[in-house]
């Protein structure tokens, strides 16, 4: 290895000695590049004479023509109007070629004439042939056996120690600066792509040199080639600002964020290495200050940050470390969050885009890494300080809004991380039914914002949030469980209250997106007017079987039929009581998805009621007219027949209110049938209870209960026929 990197010394001298033959070579090339443009001068009027020549002989030929009576001026080829003039098509010559110059030859190769024959390049002179073999070739392989001599001499005085390692690192040294000084001569000579150049290979040279001493000659201890590095770093960035070289920054950017791994130990040093990146970004964010143009700067530095973080966290973080470590994260988000509002705030829209993302990566990454930190062993403590951020983000934004109300952007991306802090901390620090309690007053605050201050975005954010609380809803297994909720009893339940609250939250924002009146917010409020009472409908529901699953725990055998029939007739009356409910708040505000999800649950309500009412269980309990499910039939059937009639007063079908309101007729009659079908036969169903199947009373009894059930139906169709007459 020592070897190796005494031959890479060896070449750093033949280096500096190229570079001063480039520069002899470039200004024996600027001598030759002002005799090209003489010649291609000289080459010009020679190509003028000859076309002159040409155009005197043409003259002499066309003077006086005869044309005869049956052409035209333009039959010979003079044109009636001027012709455009063009260039002729000589040859260009390749180094500083002048401009060419409109002829009168143009005029007549456009009317027609035989095209003028090239001009004939002249040959090289002795001069140029002195100044090609002298100032090129020869000079050329000269310096490029210098080169090789002196290499060669280099690598053999190293090998046999004739240079100690003091003497290479200063040669190495040497050499850097050498061409630093070189590149400031080329600057002054207007050749600024080529000091550029030498200033990039002089940096490299001089990091290169401090890495070898400390790394493989041990000549300087670590913070002394640590300050080393750290100056060539300033100075490199000092170079960029003097070239206005964005190469040249990225180099020293490069250079900045390799100097801890070449410069490592092995051993962990979290306060040293992480000063050292903060400064360094500290030392970016200034030079992104100065210079917008070098926007690239920004997400190189924020990704080397994060990566030798990722590193080290990898390799030697251990929880002793939280509050140091926490610190630095804090200074490493501040540095690039702070650039971020201060553009926002100073209206700068350059780069917009990348600046955005650099932004937003920032924010993402600094949680996950602190939330990597605390969670694991400070659960509590990571809600509360997601919210603390959500309440900075939130004041930051009133802040942009007071200093710059043009600086919309920035505002609206501080109030989206302040909502989604606010809703991670939520779900962080409480759970179940809580969060979703909470996210939905959350969801409200928002859309009631939104609207005071006229900003789409939070209100919609407050929709989104509503959708979380949804989304957590339908898949908290606890939510649908038949299971009673045994914290509290009916109703008074955290169960029962998170769907009340999100219900009654989103009744109460449909009624502020209606009176917002734009198109938007009324497509919004639509959909959640279907949304929160079929919300209603499932609580009524869940809370109803959950209920009736208590009683039947602690019921016998017997009783757990009639409790089950009780269930569910229960069931079909209260989804009949809510649907009157919602259908009469529905007519009260004019809204019609109220009305269309009161019709569902009355349509729910009835086929319950004639599924369930035609056998009544258990048997043994069971008293003519005096039951309960005389009672909820003829509930249902009244609950039907008020919609019916409220239907007829509103138009919550349009088109399709007759046919509604005949399908509600018809149901109503199948009710009343069913109602009388199964109190008629159940009466003889009790009769028959205990009956032997084989004995003659059960069948005089099976065949009266034929016959009455022939005469109730043959009643009831009387009676149908007359009042259809009599309507």
């Amino acid at each position: 290895m020592d070897a190796g990197f005494s031959f890479l010394f060896a070449g750093l001298i033949p280096l500096a000695m190229l570079v001063l033959v480039i520069v002899y070579v470039a200004k024996t090339n600027s001598l030759k590049r002002r005799m090209d443009v003489f010649d291609s001068i000289m080459f010009r009027l020679r190509s003028l004479e000859d076309e002159v020549t040409e155009l005197k002989k043409r003259v002499a030929e066309r003077r006086e023509p005869v044309i005869p009576p049956s052409q035209t001026l333009s039959d010979v080829g003079i044109p009636l109007s001027p012709a455009p003039r063009t260039e002729p098509h000589a040859p260009t010559p390749p180094v500083h070629s002048i401009e060419s110059v409109p002829t009168l030859a143009g005029a007549f190769q456009s009317s027609g004439s035989v095209p003028l024959r090239p001009p004939v390049a002249p040959s090289r002179t002795r001069e140029e042939w002195e100044a090609l073999i002298g100032g090129k070739l020869l000079n050329r392989i000269g310096a490029l056996a210098l080169i090789i001599g002196i290499g060669f001499f280099l690598k053999y005085a190293f090998d046999n120690n004739w240079i100690t390692e003091t003497m290479r690192v200063a040669i190495g040294f040497a050499s850097g600066a050498g061409l630093l000084i070189i590149a400031a001569f080329a600057r002054k000579k207007e050749f600024e792509v080529f000091a550029q150049g030498l200033v990039g290979a002089g940096l490299a040279v001089l990091y290169l040199s401090v890495y070898a001493s400390f790394s493989f000659y041990h000549l300087v201890p670590q913070i002394v080639a640590f300050m080393m590095m750290s100056a060539v770093t300033i100075l490199a960035f000092l170079q960029a600002f003097k070239y206005d070289s964005f190469a040249v920054s990225v180099l020293a950017l490069v250079g900045g964020f390799l100097t801890p791994f070449l410069l490592s130990t092995g051993e962990a040093n979290e306060v040293g290495l992480f000063t050292y990146i903060a400064l360094l970004d500290a030392g970016i964010v200034a030079v992104l200050l100065m210079k917008d143009r070098w926007a690239l700067l920004e997400p190189l530095a924020f990704g080397a940050t994060y990566l030798i973080y990722l590193l080290w966290y990898k390799a030697e973080y251990v929880p002793g470390d939280l509050l140091t470590t926490t610190y630095f994260l804090i200074v490493f988000w501040v540095l690039f969050y702070g650039l971020d509002v201060y553009r926002g705030l100073k209206s700068v829209v350059t780069f917009l885009e990348m600046r955005v993302g650099v932004a937003t990566a920032n924010a993402l990454f600094f949680y996950i890494a602190l939330y990597s930190l605390i969670e694991p062993g400070h659960h509590s403590a990571m809600g509360a300080v997601t919210l603390v951020m959500g309440i900075m983000y939130f004041g930051v934004a009133l802040v942009v809004r007071k200093r710059n109300p043009e600086a919309a952007q920035l505002f609206v991306r501080q109030i989206l991380a302040a909502i989604i802090s606010l809703v991670v901390a939520t779900a962080i620090e409480f759970g179940g039914f809580k969060t979703i309690t909470y996210w939905s007053v959350e969801a409200l605050v928002l859309v009631l914002c939104g609207l005071r201050w006229r900003q789409e975005f939070v209100w919609i954010s407050g929709i989104a949030v509503y959708g979380c609380a949804l989304l957590k809803l339908l898949y908290n297994p606890e939510s649908f469980s038949t299971f009673p909720v045994v914290d509290a009893g009916l109703i008074l339940n955290q169960r029962a209250f998170a769907f009340a609250v999100l219900a009654v939250s989103m009744g109460m924002t449909t009624d502020w997106l209606r009176k917002g009146g734009d198109a938007h917010s009324l497509r919004v409020a639509r959909i959640l007017d279907y949304v929160w009472p079929v919300l209603m409908v499932v609580l009524i529901t869940v809370e109803t079987t959950g209920h009736f699953k208590t009683l039947k725990n602690a019921a016998g055998e017997y009783s757990i039929a009639s409790i089950e029939f009780k269930e569910l007739l229960t069931l079909a009356v209260l989804w009949m009581m809510y649907s009157l409910t919602l259908f009469w708040f529905g007519m009260r505000k004019q809204v019609h998805q109220w009305m269309h999800v009161a019709v569902v649950a009355s349509m729910l309500s009835v086929c319950m009621c004639v599924v369930r009412g035609l056998s009544y269980s258990p048997i043994g309990e069971f008293q003519l007219i005096f039951n309960v499910r005389v009672l909820a039939i003829l509930a249902v059937a009244a609950g039907t027949f008020v919609l019916a009639r409220w239907i007829r007063l509103e138009t919550p079908f349009g088109v399709r209110n007759a046919t509604i309101l005949n399908v509600m007729g018809v149901i109503i009659v199948v009710l009343l049938l069913d109602l009388v079908t199964g109190e008629t036969k159940d009466y003889f169903e009790k009769l028959l209870f205990g009956v032997e199947s084989t004995s003659v009373e059960y069948t005089r009894l099976n065949n009266l209960q034929q016959l009455s059930l022939s005469g109730a139906w043959l009643t009831y169709s009387i009676m149908l026929m007359g009042a259809g007459i009599w309507r």
